[in-house]
């Protein structure tokens, strides 16, 4: 399996996975990784980063290539700039 297929597999379980009541989720783990312990190890590390995160995984930080090469990788990596406070009416 090709690096591209591997990672587009490891998105797509993930995905299926994050939709299932967490109750679910291990059942469908092993079911859907069969014989492949690193891929179940995989998928088990991302699923406690989503749960640590509320839930939340951001599409982007999955894929490495989604990131621009020597640049910022989100928005949140991004200076951030004081805005003037509003003016009060005297």
């Amino acid at each position: 399996m090709s690096e591209a297929t591997g990672e587009a597999q490891v998105e797509r379980l993930l995905e299926q996975a994050l939709d299932l009541p967490a109750a679910e989720r291990e059942s469908f783990l092993r079911r859907s990784c069969g014989s492949e312990p690193a891929l179940l190890a995989r998928l088990r590390r991302l699923l406690a980063l989503a749960e640590e995160q509320g839930g939340v995984l951001e599409r982007p930080a999955l894929r490495e290539e989604a990131r621009p090469p020597g640049g910022i990788a989100s928005a949140e990596d991004e200076p951030t700039r004081a805005l003037p406070s509003p003016r009060r009416p005297s």
